[in-house]
Formats: structure tokens, C-alpha cells, sequence
């Protein structure tokens, strides 16, 4: 028997693991605070990302990773953590907030460990997550904010089909500096899995 419409968003939120070729997106524990740590302690992950601590600290991982169950709890974020399927480790974090359940729309974010970048594996991720907010959680609209400077992000966006749609000028205030931010999206329709 398949469940009512009401229930179905409730049980599609409660999937651990989105496994994929070479990463498996899953829930943050504890276990993954070192790593997170390790990571966005880095100048290039701060810089690309909204990450509001500088310096990041080990409290700091440990805190994000305790708001993103309680989020997920919540239904108003669901945060993954990027897996190395080979090493079983976490190299970055993609995470649906904002989530407007009247409206089905939601904005995507995500970070990867500098030693991954131009491997595809973001791509990777970004496609999981895509199929994940359109055919599990029945959004409607997914949109991802962009520093202008990161062009690697942009056009990662519009290859995999998000429309560029416009720039929230000083939208964000990022380490006492104000900056702007482009906006992609992507429609339902347009998505191709």
C-alpha cells in the first residue's frame, strides 16, 4: 500500500543515505566534526562560502553538525555530508535550506575539500541532491546563491541547467564585508535526471 500524499513527504525526508558512484550523501554524526573542522578552516572554503567563523574551530563543526539534525527534525533544512565512497570520509557538505513547504521551493548550498575540486565529484552531488528535492521531496523550484568572483560555481550551475537569474546586490554580509550574490535556479520542468 503506498502512502497518502500527507505522509509521503514525512517518510521521504527520513533518508539517511543517497548513495551515488563515487560519493554516498548521508546525514552528519558526530564522528564527521574533525574532518568538517579540517576542512573549513581552509581560506578557499571560507571565502567561496557564507561559513560565518573565522577562524573555524573544532566547536564550531561539532555546533553545525547538532543544527542540522535539529533542522532536519524540523523540516526546514536537510543537510548531507559528501562521502568519499573509497575512503569512507566526509570531503564536503551539500544542504537544501529555506525550505518553503506552501510554496515546494528551497535554496541549495554546498562546499567541497579543496583537494577535490575539478574532479566532478560536486557535479556528482549536486545531481543526487536535484533528484532528491524534485522526486522525493516534490519541490517545485531549487534555487543556489553565488559570490561573483566563484566562477567555478557558476558555471557548474549552468552546465548541470540552473538559469541564471539576476544579481541581490550587498545581499550578504560575510566577514564584516557586504557582498553580492547571484542567483540560479532551476524549475521542476526543467529538470532532467
Amino acid at each position: 500500500m503506498l502512502p497518502d500524499k500527507s505522509r509521503r513527504f514525512k517518510l521521504y525526508i527520513m533518508i539517511p543515505k543517497i548513495p551515488g558512484d563515487r560519493i554516498i550523501l548521508r546525514q552528519l554524526a558526530k564522528s564527521d566534526a574533525k574532518d568538517l573542522h579540517r576542512y573549513c578552516k581552509n581560506k578557499d572554503i571560507l571565502r567561496h562560502t557564507g561559513i560565518p567563523h573565522k577562524p573555524y574551530e573544532l566547536r564550531h563543526a561539532e555546533r553545525f553538525i547538532k543544527q542540522t539534525h535539529s533542522a532536519h527534525r524540523k523540516k526546514t533544512a536537510f543537510h548531507y555530508g559528501i562521502e568519499n565512497r573509497d575512503t569512507r570520509k566526509i570531503v564536503g557538505v551539500i544542504s537544501l535550506f529555506d525550505v518553503n513547504k506552501t510554496h515546494k521551493s528551497g535554496e541549495i548550498g554546498y562546499w567541497l575539500a579543496k583537494e577535490y575540486w575539478g574532479m566532478g565529484i560536486m557535479a556528482e552531488a549536486i545531481q543526487l541532491y536535484l533528484r532528491f528535492a524534485f522526486r522525493d521531496l516534490k519541490l517545485n523550484r531549487i534555487q543556489a546563491g553565488v559570490f561573483p568572483f566563484n566562477i567555478r560555481s557558476q558555471k557548474l550551475l549552468e552546465k548541470l541547467g540552473f538559469s541564471y537569474e539576476g544579481c541581490l546586490r550587498k545581499n550578504k554580509k560575510i566577514h564584516n564585508r557586504w557582498r553580492d550574490l547571484y542567483i540560479y535556479s532551476m524549475l521542476r520542468e526543467e529538470y532532467k535526471s
